[in-house]
């Protein structure tokens, strides 16, 4: 990914995209018609009428009816549809979250909080409604809060704001993942730190929040120097969550010590830092179990799904070489950075690791999903100028990937939508053509926002 230790900041997208011939088929032709990604259908923000007009989406969850919330950020004016969204001043951002139907139309966007932030996230909530998660230190629809913080909203399916919750006090806060249960439980994780002690000083926070708003638990883990970049559910309820620590990272009863000191005069610099995945009560919030994905110079994990099985699969990139449980992988060299996904079983051993990149080019996964048809789909950045996904079963075969080439991109974003497909999201440079009937445009000054949706 090339991807700062927060989970979801859009990066540049240049898209010329060679479709047909980009996908590249990995199983046997047997398989192909349940391992198809195809594009059903794209769209961007409109950012075409102001100067310094831009915008980058940073999340995405999808709706029982194939539709879909995004949340992201706008710059000067932003049109989505017939609803406009306009940031604070000529070169102000506002935090949105904003609607799509089945079929990709924008059906409202409203601003959500003021000021440029990566640390949001978006999810369905059980009657249809969206959660929003994010920082802010400006006015929330009316709702002035005096300082920055992490707060959680509630919006109707029709955008109204039934209700907010700030996250803590005399703390900055910031929320990067977000996991919703059938009764409206929500789980988040983020960090926050006290701003008098510097740079990269912080912890991770994962917390429960009632349907109401009411906050039944929160608890902060990993040192700090530690942020939570993914959470998600398990099938026996009981909640999985991931993020990066740095030196060293306090889990419940267990100490994590960080490998990534590669000689580096400054143990814990931005550039250095192993992960964890931790296994947490849902009741309590307790940490039952953690699990270091460790490496000699980097290894951030940015997001983390579960499966219907109770397996988790975990994805980031690394330097060098990456190991968890009995499973490694290496990297050409150890300045490449290299996109991972691994893989936990539902009784507890890790399975395999798959990679991309390539020498001297990169590589990324940024998210992860499992579709209805128990694909782990992945997405994100697969070399200089290459971008796209990778389908993958639960005992590790690459059943297909499709890489759009002569592109330089972010997807941000994947939500899983009712039947096999999923929806991707993030920034784009230039228009994007996802195949001969999908082209996605570009009107921004410095990129816009888009999201398609995938078989």
């Amino acid at each position: 990914m090339s991807r700062s230790p927060h989970s979801r900041i859009p990066a540049l997208l240049v898209a010329t995209v060679v479709a047909a011939a980009s996908l590249v088929a990995m199983a046997p032709s047997a398989s192909a018609a349940k391992t198809q990604l195809k594009a059903k259908w794209g769209t961007s923000i409109d950012v075409s009428r102001g100067q310094f007009s831009r915008a980058g989406i940073v999340d995405v969850a999808a709706r029982s009816d194939r539709g879909a919330y995004v949340v992201g950020q706008v710059g000067g004016i932003g049109q989505f549809g017939s609803e406009t969204v306009r940031g604070p001043g000529i070169v102000g951002v506002n935090q949105f979250l904003a609607r799509l139907d089945s079929k990709g139309k924008w059906l409202w966007a409203i601003p959500t909080a003021g000021g440029q932030n990566f640390n949001q996230s978006v999810a369905t909530a059980p009657d249809g409604g969206a959660y929003v998660c994010s920082i802010t230190w400006a006015d929330l629809q009316g709702d002035t809060l005096p300082a920055a913080y992490a707060f959680i909203a509630k919006y109707s399916a029709g955008g109204v704001e039934e209700w907010i919750s700030v996250a803590s006090a005399s703390k900055f806060g910031g929320c990067s993942d977000m996991a919703v249960t059938p009764d409206g439980s929500v789980y988040v994780t983020g960090d926050d730190w006290y701003p008098a002690t510097g740079p990269y000083t912080g912890t991770a926070l994962v917390a429960k929040i009632g349907d109401d708003g009411a906050w039944q638990w929160f608890h902060r883990m990993g040192g700090s120097r530690a942020q939570g970049h993914g959470i998600a559910v398990l099938p026996d309820g009981r909640i999985a969550t991931t993020g990066l620590f740095k030196v060293e990272g306090t889990f419940g009863s267990r100490t994590l010590t960080d490998e990534s000191t590669d000689g580096s005069p400054s143990p814990g610099a931005v550039f250095y830092g192993n992960s964890y995945v931790a296994i947490l009560n849902a009741d309590t919030g307790d940490i039952e179990s953690v699990d270091q994905i460790s490496s000699p110079n980097l290894v951030w994990a940015s997001a983390i799904a579960t499966t219907r099985s109770g397996g988790i699969a975990v994805t980031g990139s690394y330097r060098e070489e990456m190991a968890v449980g009995n499973r490694t992988a290496g990297a050409p060299t150890s300045s490449d950075s290299r996109g991972f996904i691994a893989y936990r079983t539902g009784a507890g051993s890790w399975a395999w690791i798959e990679t991309n990149g390539e020498v001297n080019g990169g590589g990324a996964l940024r998210d992860v999903v499992e579709t209805g048809d128990g694909r782990l789909v992945a997405g994100g950045d697969f070399g200089i100028d290459k971008n796209g996904f990778i389908a993958l079963s639960s005992a590790g075969q690459v059943l297909k990937k499709a890489v759009w080439n002569k592109g330089e991109g972010d997807i941000s974003a994947l939500s899983a939508t009712r039947g096999s497909g999923f929806i991707a999201a993030g920034t784009l440079y230039g228009d994007w053509q996802l195949s001969k009937k999908v082209r996605i445009p570009d009107s921004g000054d410095a990129g816009t926002g888009f999201a398609a949706r995938f078989k």
